[in-house]
């Protein structure tokens, strides 16, 4: 690790990381020698993964001090270090990324090193010199605290990042510690790039310390940024006991949580598959219905070849289907209602480094499970009509419930039945009054 000095006659040839070889960072006045940092190319090979690109040329890597102050710089600055290049991104169709997308997607990275806009088009200077040092060579050096907002750039969505949407859809990412893994998670920057809604890796298994590392970490930074939040778990059950075993645990991990997304199983364990439709299904129904019976609004995810394939369809069409299908739409032909399509597993936007999991969905999951009374948002015993506050109205719309001149549902039904004995009751009508107007 650290500053390595090369030849660039003995290992010019020599790859220094999958897609950079040592003789591109040579300098330009025809030096042997040249000095490369680790850093760096660990930087530039991050950038490359984050934008899709096809190539980063080195437009001026490693320059000898008499070179670097012949072409302007200076004889100590980074480039004479080794840390320093100026490069251009590829895009895969060919096209140059701008300079300002460049710098952007630096700050997606969060690299604490320099980043300089060099012109308005295409080339940027970075480098690794240990503090974070942006700026922009057009404005005579100006420091920049960010990118974003000093370029006015709302948001970064690279190429082949978004599959055609269907039409009435809203677009949703989900996430694991993987994608935690390649860096942090930006929720505030997802949503300020149209991201809709987010699905957070809760766990696997049956044991407790199977939950997700980064899930309590996720779903508060999520539901600071504003945006509504499922959950899903992964699944390893082979039989139905150890089903409702992974449902006791996903309960445990979500307990005292909101969620305006359904919450899902996640079976797609090719030893799971090998059991047949009937045994896979008796897994799937008992850690749905287990999680459903406790107040939660559950679904299904799955490819669409093993859902057609390996599900029956009463449980199909028991529970909302995600359904993960990479191509321009979804084709599943099965039964059930799939409530979002996973499109791809390698878009690319702005917040989260790397590939990421791109979904759609169709039904207006938030309204219904608020109105449902599901997923954390139960209504208080007394309030009927859901506002928040006991009233004389919640009382008659009680009465006329109990009397059968008006029909009550879901949460409404819920809230109606204050004394829990699964009845709407004049009794019910009376208690709910007493609490307007707050009798004891």
């Amino acid at each position: 690790m650290g500053v390595k000095t090369y030849s660039a006659s003995r290992d010019g040839n020599t790859y220094l990381s999958k897609h950079f070889q040592v003789r591109e960072f040579k300098c330009k006045d025809g030096s042997d020698k040249i000095l490369i940092n680790s850093a760096l190319i660990n930087v530039l090979e991050r950038l490359y993964e984050h934008l899709n690109a096809s190539a980063i040329n080195i437009t001026s890597g490693y320059r000898t001090p008499a070179h670097s102050v012949k072409v302007g710089g200076y004889a100590t600055d980074q480039h004479t270090k080794g840390n320093a290049a100026d490069i251009k991104v590829k895009r895969k169709n060919g096209t140059l990324y701008t300079s300002a997308e460049i710098c952007c997607a630096l700050e997606d990275l969060d690299h604490q090193g320099g980043v300089g806009r060099i012109n308005k088009d295409h080339s940027v200077h970075v480098d690794v010199r240990g503090n974070k040092c942006w700026f922009d060579e057009l404005a005579k050096m100006k420091l920049v605290d960010s990118w974003y907002k000093y370029l006015n750039v709302k948001k970064l969505i690279t190429e082949d990042c978004v599959a055609p949407k269907k039409k009435s859809s809203v677009t949703g990412v989900d996430l694991s510690h993987w994608n935690n893994k390649n860096g942090p998670i930006k929720f505030d920057r997802l949503k300020a790039a149209g991201v809709d809604f987010v699905i957070l890796h809760a766990g696997y298994g049956r044991f407790c310390d199977q939950k997700d590392p980064y899930f309590e970490d996720n779903y508060a930074a999520a539901k600071a940024a504003g945006l509504p939040v499922g959950a899903y778990w992964y699944s390893y059950a082979k039989t139905p006991d150890r089903a409702n075993e992974e449902a006791r645990t996903f309960l445990g991990a979500i307990k005292g949580k909101s969620f305006e997304y359904p919450v899902y199983y996640d079976v797609e364990e090719p030893d799971q598959f090998i059991l047949g439709q009937d045994k896979v299904s008796a897994i799937i129904d008992t850690f749905c219905q287990t999680v459903q019976d406790a107040g939660y609004y559950v679904g299904l995810y799955m490819s669409a070849s093993f859902l057609e394939r390996y599900v029956t369809d009463d449980v199909k069409q028991k529970y909302t289907l995600w359904v993960a299908q990479y191509a321009n739409k979804c084709a599943y032909k099965g039964v059930g209602t799939i409530g979002i399509w996973q499109a791809m597993s390698n878009g690319r936007i702005n917040g989260v480094i790397g590939e990421v999991d791109v979904n759609y969905a169709y039904i207006d999951f938030p309204t219904e499970i608020s109105e449902k009374g599901l997923n954390g948002f139960q209504r208080d015993p007394g309030d009927v009509d859901g506002d928040g506050k006991i009233t004389s109205s919640d009382a008659q719309t009680t009465l006329q419930a109990a009397a059968k001149t008006t029909v009550l549902t879901g949460a409404a039904k819920r809230a109606a039945d204050v004394d829990g004995d699964g009845k709407i009751t004049a009794a019910d009508a009376k208690e709910i009054l007493k609490k307007a107007a707050k009798i004891k």
